[in-house]
C-alpha cells in the first residue's frame, strides 16, 4: 500500500512519464496486474486533481442529481471462508483518498457466509453514525444483488437523499436503482471510469 501511494505520488509528479516509477513498484503493479492495473496508476492522481470538477458534472449527469459531489465512499465485504468478515470503507474527498476518512468493520451479527446479509449490516452501522460527514455518493462492489441489498438499509433508515451505485467487476458495469439495464463505464469518460475504477478497487 505504501509503494502503491509512492507510485501515485510519483505520477502527479512526472506526469505520464511511466518510465521513471522504481522499478520495485513496477514490479509491484505487474505482480497485482489484476487488481491495480497501470491504467489505474499512469496520470491518475493527476488527471483527479486537475479534472473534479469535470468528474463530478459527468457523475451529477449519470446520477441524475444536481447536488455537489465532493465526499464518496466505497464498500467492499472480505472474508475467509466465512470467518474474520469484514466491511471496508473508503472515502475519496474531490478525487483523492482520504485515508485518515477510512474505517473497517468487524462483522458482528452475520454467521453465515452471506457477502449481502454482511454488506447490510455494515451499510446499517455507518448509515447510523450521524457523527460522520454524510456522503455525496455511495459506491457499492458489486452487482444488482449488492445494490438492492445497500437500498434495502436505506429503506429501512428512510434515507432517500444519498446517490448509490454498484460496480460489478469482469463486466465493468454501473447499476443504479430504479433502472432495468447497467452501463459499461467504457461509455463513460476515461477520467471518470479511471475514477470509479479506483473507488472500487480501492476498498477490495
Amino acid at each position: 500500500g505504501k509503494l502503491r501511494d509512492q507510485v501515485f505520488g510519483l505520477e502527479n509528479i512526472f506526469g505520464h512519464r511511466y518510465v521513471l516509477i522504481p522499478r520495485q513498484a513496477r514490479e509491484i503493479i505487474i505482480t497485482n496486474r489484476g487488481r491495480l492495473r497501470p491504467e489505474h496508476v499512469e496520470g491518475y492522481t493527476t488527471t483527479a486533481t486537475k479534472n473534479w470538477k469535470t468528474i463530478e458534472k459527468e457523475l451529477q449527469k449519470i446520477l441524475d442529481t444536481d447536488k455537489s459531489i465532493a465526499r464518496v465512499e466505497g464498500y467492499d465485504i472480505s472474508n475467509i471462508s466465512g470467518t474474520d468478515a469484514t466491511g471496508s470503507m473508503v472515502v475519496f474527498s474531490r478525487g483523492l483518498p482520504d485515508k485518515k476518512e477510512y474505517r473497517h468493520f468487524k462483522i458482528k451479527t452475520v454467521k453465515q457466509i452471506s457477502d449481502v446479509d454482511m454488506l447490510k449490516e455494515v451499510m446499517e452501522r455507518r448509515l447510523r453514525r450521524d457523527d460522520w460527514p454524510k456522503p455525496d455518493l455511495i459506491l457499492i462492489d458489486g452487482g444488482k444483488t449488492q445494490l438492492n441489498a445497500a437500498l434495502s438499509v436505506f429503506d429501512r433508515l428512510n434515507i432517500k437523499k444519498i446517490p448509490i451505485a454498484s460496480l460489478a467487476k469482469i463486466e465493468e458495469e454501473l447499476f443504479l436503482p430504479n433502472t432495468k439495464y447497467s452501463i459499461p463505464i467504457k461509455e463513460f469518460s476515461e477520467a471518470t471510469k479511471l475514477f470509479l475504477q479506483r473507488v472500487r478497487n480501492e476498498s477490495h
